[in-house]
Formats: structure tokens, sequence, C-alpha cells
């Protein structure tokens, strides 16, 4: 069974599966496995929204049953707010708990940040569903309307 890595981003809503390769580099065609883009409704902050992004994402893994070896985000205020939710007060506690308990879904799972760079193919399709209704997910092999947005070369 392959491990993966989670590259959640949210602009809109985009959640990515990447099968992990051992490397630093970004994703290429052969390694993306999934993605779910759809679009976030209401009036969230940057903040709010790349939370609800980790949540939805690690639903999203955890539904197909994905083994997740690492979940890596940009979002370094998330990342410091997950680290401090028990003295987190704001509205955003609820959400860190329940990411608390998805994460618990996947044993030995590492949650990390990734400099905004390393998440191209994760912004490409964050823009790409700007331009869709609905919600768009794919897996194993990549639509080709989108081919040249996930390689982001």
């Amino acid at each position: 069974m392959n491990a993966y890595l989670l590259r959640p981003f949210s602009s809109e809503e985009v959640y990515m599966a990447v099968k992990d390769m051992g490397s630093d580099k970004s994703p290429g065609l052969d390694e993306v496995k999934g993605a779910l883009a759809k679009k976030l409704n209401g009036g969230l902050s940057v903040v709010e929204a790349e939370a609800v992004a980790l949540l939805r994402s690690l639903e999203w893994a955890k539904l197909l049953g994905v083994l997740l070896d690492s979940v890596e985000i940009d979002a370094l205020s998330v990342l410091n707010l997950y680290f401090s939710r028990k003295n987190c007060f704001s509205q955003l506690r609820g959400l860190l708990l329940d990411i608390h308990v998805l994460l618990s879904y996947f044993p030995g799972v590492s949650l990390v940040h990734v400099r905004k760079d390393a998440n191209r193919a994760a912004h490409g399709l964050a823009r790409f569903s700007l331009r869709i209704d609905g919600e768009l997910v794919w897996l194993e092999e990549i639509p080709s309307p989108i081919v040249s947005v996930v390689l982001m070369e």
C-alpha cells in the first residue's frame, strides 16, 4: 500500500492527495494522484478558509481510505494555531479540534509547513476552481482540461 501526502490549499477550496515520492520537488504528472476542487461558500477570513480546506481535505482522505504519511500546508498561521489549539479561545477552536480528531485517523501522520511554491499545483487548481460550478473530483488519471494546471511547470 502506498503512503500519500496531502497538500491542501484554499483561496476558494482545493484538496490534493499526492503520492509520496520522497522528494522536495513539486509534484509531477506521475505523482499527483487526485484532487477535489470546490468553491468555498461564505465570507471567511483567509485563516478560516485555510483551516476549512485542511479539515475538508482530511475528511476527503478519510472517506477514500487513503493512508496519509504527511500533510503539508503553506498556511503557517493555521499550523501555529493548530499546535496551540488548547490555548485557542477564538471561533477557530472547534475547527482546530475537528482537525485534530481527523488527524488521529492517520497513525503516524505529520503536519508540516511548506513554502508556498511547493504548492504550485494546488494554487493552479484553486484558480481553475474559480471557473467551475459545483465541484471537481478526480483520482489517478488527470482529466485533460487540467493537465497543464496540475503540472504548473
